[in-house]
């Protein structure tokens, strides 16, 4: 079990875990993507192809999926998303 330097989110984390929940502080995408002040996507940057999403990387990407928020693995030898290009 990770305990938390800063004292009130180990607090929280305590008290999530003690009512049933689990927390994460890791899957967080590298990027969240704006425009106009909106969010229109997040991604989540790999220095290859082979290298896989963590497990808490797929949770958030799965998530994303589920409200229809635009998700991506990006490598340096991507372009740049299609669905980002235009920000709408």
């Amino acid at each position: 079990m990770r305990i938390y330097k800063n004292k009130p989110e180990q607090s929280f984390k305590e008290l999530a875990n003690k009512n049933g929940f689990q927390v994460m502080r890791r899957g967080y995408p590298d990027f969240m993507i704006l425009k106009d002040s909106k969010i229109i996507g997040f991604v989540e940057v790999k220095r290859s192809k082979s290298v896989e999403l963590k497990i808490s990387q797929k949770i958030f990407g799965n998530f994303c999926r589920e409200f229809d928020m635009p998700f991506f693995k990006w490598t340096p030898k991507d372009e740049f998303p299609v669905l980002l290009k235009g920000g709408d």
